[in-house]
């Protein structure tokens, strides 16, 4: 159950069952990223990497453990093909990696507390949304399907559909502008 309220100029929702008032955003359109904020994926991300190293366990040493758990999911696989696998090329290696990833998003992975009432809630303003992320294509939108947040969304986007990290504005810009913004401060 929600009520409304006024405080000033600013507009509040109330949801009982202990969640802080809402404030009305004035945004039209909000990008979300997908790990870590709605979905409950992180933890599983952080262990992915232990996870694959387990399954090599015969082959790396403590001092190679060591220094890959440093390393992003690309360097690990070329790491791996340079000094463990030379069998396995690097994009085999992480296609593995991200085998163990899918078996998690297809059975485990959940949404995180109140994100499906804000959700709503911003849907019910009328407001336009977008996924950004980091996790391809071909693993994220089944995850979201599955676990009906699909719906919501207008746009997706991941960072390997255009080549750029999340940390450059690139696929920020791209994402608000799929959804209608004409400035920056928009979205």
């Amino acid at each position: 159950m929600s009520k409304q309220f006024t405080k000033g100029k600013k507009h509040f929702e109330h949801t009982t069952g202990g969640s802080r008032p809402r404030q009305k955003l004035k945004q039209k359109y909000l990008l979300f990223d997908m790990d870590g904020t709605l979905l409950d994926s992180m933890d599983e991300w952080y262990g992915l990497v232990e996870k694959f190293l387990d399954l090599h366990s015969d082959l790396v040493t403590a001092e190679m453990h060591r220094e890959i758990l440093r390393m992003r999911v690309s360097e690990v696989a070329q790491y791996m093909h340079e000094n463990i696998l030379p069998d396995q090329k690097p994009d085999e290696i992480i296609r593995s990696v991200y085998g163990l990833m899918e078996q998690h998003y297809r059975e485990d992975v959940t949404v995180k507390p109140g994100v499906v009432e804000y959700l709503d809630q911003c849907r019910q303003e009328g407001k336009r949304m977008a996924v950004v992320t980091a996790t391809a294509r071909e693993l994220a939108l089944p995850v979201l399907k599955r676990l009906e947040l699909d719906p919501y969304f207008d746009y997706f986007l991941s960072t390997r559909d255009i080549g750029v990290s999340k940390r450059q504005p690139d696929i920020y810009v791209q994402a608000s502008r799929e959804l209608g913004a004409k400035t920056n401060s928009q979205a």
